[in-house]
C-alpha cells in the first residue's frame, strides 16, 4: 500500500493493485500532518497485511458480529513487534504459520524488533481505525441493534488486546489523574444532593433511571472500575443487609455473550484480584432504595426475570449490555457539575484541563472517580505500609502491584512541594526584612 497525495488536504490509500482503499482513506485523512499520516500508513499496512494473508474481510466479519476473534487480534498485535520490512518480505503462508508454532518466546524478544513505544504506536493506530470502522462503516452493514451490540463488546476485547503494549514510562506518578480532597467532596456531595440537576441532560429532562445513575457513580467515587459495577451480582458479590461488596466471587453465568467483565477477567499479562469493601452508608442506603423502587418496578414489566441477577440493569430489565450506557452516565454528571462551577480548576498542576462555558474546568470521567477516590483513601489514613498493603484489597490491585507505590509517590512530591514553597516563602520575608535594614 502506498500514500498518493491529492491536492493540498486529502491523501488516498492505494493497494498493490491500484485501487483505493476507502476505509483506510476514509481514517488517514482525519490527520492533517503529512509526516502522521505516512507512520500511520505502516501501521495499516500490518493489519492489511494480515487480513489479506488470513482472508479477512471486515465486512463479511460484522455478519459473524465481530471483527476479529481474541487470536486474530493477539497475532496482530504480536505482529507489531516486527519490522515493516520483514513483514513486506513475508509470504502470506509464512505469515498465517508465524505465530501458530509452540515457541513460548515473548514477540518484543524476537530478534531485530522494534522499540516498545513503536510498537505500542502501531498498535494503538490499529486499535483506532478499528473503531472508525465501527463508527462509520459498521451502522451502513448492520441494522439490527443486538448485533450491534455484540460488535462492540468484541471491539472493547480487541482494544484491550492491542493497547496491552505498555511503553516502559508510562508508571509515572504524575500521570495519575485525580481531583483534590475538596474537590472529591464536593463532587459526592452534588450528586447525594442534587441528582436532579447532575442526572440531567442539556435540554434539563432527568434520567429515567437517575436511583441507578446515581448508585453506579457513587460507587466509582468507591474507587470501582467502571465494568466492575455492571458486573456485580446481588447475593453473590453484593449483601444487602450489609452493604459488603466482594468482586473476588466467581461470577454468575449470563446467557448474554457480550455481558459486561471488569478488567483482568480476560487479561493477557497477569491476573487482577478484585475489590473487596463495605459500602459508604448513604451509598447502600440508595441502592437499598434503588432495589425496592426503580429495579423493582422494571421487573415487574416483564414476566419473566431477565436480569441474571445483575444489580443494575436497563430499561428493558437486562444487563448492561454497552460500555457506552456507563459512559454516557458519566459523562453527562460531567456536562452537569461543570456548569455548576464543581470542576472549575483552583491551582491544580496535576490535573488535564477543559474548557467548560470559557472557564477551565478538570478532565473528567469515570477513571478520575477512581484514581480521586485511591489519592483521599491514601490522603485519610496516612502513607504507611499497612495503608499501602490494604489498598490492594481495598482497590483490586494484585498482590505484586506497585499501583500504591506510585499514589505513596505522588503523595511525597505534593508534599515536597508545598514545604519547598513554605521554604520559598520564608526566604523571601527574611530578604524583604534584611532589605529594609540595609536601607537604614
Amino acid at each position: 500500500m502506498k500514500l498518493l497525495q491529492i491536492g493540498n488536504y486529502y491523501s488516498c490509500v492505494i493497494n498493490e493493485n491500484g485501487f483505493i482503499q476507502y476505509p483506510y482513506s476514509h481514517f488517514i485523512n482525519q490527520k492533517s500532518n503529512p509526516g502522521t499520516r505516512l507512520v500511520e500508513l505502516k501501521a495499516l499496512r500490518i493489519l492489511n497485511k494480515y487480513l489479506f494473508a488470513h482472508r479477512i474481510e471486515l465486512a463479511n466479519q460484522c455478519f459473524k458480529n465481530e471483527l476479529l476473534t481474541y487470536d486474530q487480534a493477539r497475532e496482530i498485535r504480536n505482529l507489531c513487534w516486527i519490522p515493516i520490512e520483514s513483514i513486506d518480505s513475508m509470504s502470506d503462508q509464512v505469515l498465517v504459520r508465524l505465530f501458530k508454532a509452540t515457541s513460548k518466546a515473548r514477540p518484543e524478544n524476537r530478534p531485530n524488533s522494534v522499540s516498545r513505544r513503536t510498537a505500542a504506536q502501531r498498535a494503538e493506530t490499529i486499535s483506532r481505525f478499528l473503531n472508525h470502522y465501527e463508527m462509520y462503516f459498521v451502522p451502513q452493514l448492520i441494522s439490527n441493534e443486538e448485533s450491534r451490540l455484540k460488535i462492540k463488546d468484541n471491539l472493547r476485547m480487541i482494544n484491550n488486546l492491542l493497547r496491552s503494549i505498555k511503553v516502559s514510562d508510562s508508571s509515572h506518578p504524575g500521570q495519575i489523574v485525580s481531583l483534590p480532597s475538596s474537590k472529591f467532596i464536593s463532587v459526592i456531595e452534588n450528586v447525594l444532593k442534587n441528582p436532579e440537576k447532575i442526572f440531567a441532560n442539556e435540554i434539563g429532562k432527568v434520567s429515567r433511571n437517575i436511583l441507578r445513575d446515581q448508585c453506579i457513580f457513587l460507587l466509582a467515587c468507591e474507587g470501582l472500575r467502571p465494568g466492575a459495577i455492571a458486573s456485580i451480582v446481588l447475593g453473590l458479590h453484593y449483601q444487602q443487609s450489609s452493604g459488603y461488596l466482594d468482586l473476588s466471587s466467581q461470577s454468575a453465568p449470563s446467557n448474554s455473550p457480550w455481558s459486561p467483565r471488569s478488567k483482568g477477567s480476560t487479561s493477557i499479562s497477569r491476573a487482577y484480584s478484585q475489590p473487596r469493601l463495605r459500602v459508604y452508608p448513604f451509598t447502600q442506603k440508595l441502592i437499598d432504595l434503588y432495589i425496592k423502587t426503580e429495579r423493582a418496578a422494571i421487573l415487574r414489566k416483564s414476566a419473566t426475570n431477565k436480569s441474571h441477577g445483575r444489580l443494575f440493569i436497563s430499561e428493558r430489565g437486562q444487563p448492561i449490555a454497552s460500555s457506552t450506557t456507563l459512559k454516557n452516565i458519566f459523562t453527562q454528571a460531567a456536562n452537569s457539575l461543570g456548569k455548576l462551577g464543581v470542576l472549575d480548576i483552583e491551582n491544580d498542576p496535576h490535573m488535564l484541563s477543559k474548557k467548560r462555558n470559557g472557564e477551565d474546568s478538570y478532565k473528567f470521567y469515570a477513571y478520575v472517580l477512581r484514581h480521586s477516590a485511591a489519592s483521599f483513601f491514601l490522603a485519610a489514613n496516612g502513607i504507611s505500609d499497612a495503608t499501602l498493603d490494604s489498598m490492594k484489597s481495598r482497590f483490586g490491585w494484585s498482590r505484586n502491584s506497585d499501583q500504591p507505590q506510585r499514589y505513596a509517590q505522588r503523595q511525597f512530591i505534593d508534599i515536597s512541594n508545598a514545604v519547598l514553597h513554605d521554604h520559598m516563602n520564608q526566604l523571601e520575608e527574611f530578604a524583604k526584612k534584611n532589605k529594609g535594614t540595609a536601607s537604614d
